[in-house]
């Protein structure tokens, strides 16, 4: 599921000021690539984030983009990305 950048970026804050970490990581590469581990992920969020979800990202995608610590980064180019597909 994508969500709308907006929102991304205020969950993140939201979740932050609780000290709840939150990488926004959204898949490209349908069913087949699902299935074989080589989705592509366009990931934003802290350092931390990206830390702990690294071997979570390994497992599944044969790519990753890492795409800053703004929330909604990640959205923004998931959506260029269905645009221009």
């Amino acid at each position: 599921m994508s969500f709308m950048f907006g929102f991304a970026a205020v969950l993140g804050k939201r979740l932050a000021a609780s000290g709840i970490l939150m990488l926004e990581a959204p898949v490209s590469g349908g069913p087949a690539r699902a299935a074989d581990g080589t989705l592509t992920v366009m990931a934003s969020g802290p350092d931390a984030a990206f830390a702990k979800a690294e071997p979570v990202l390994a497992a599944i995608a044969a790519t990753v983009h890492r795409l800053g610590s703004s929330y909604g980064a990640a959205s923004v180019v998931k959506a260029v990305n269905q645009l221009l597909a």
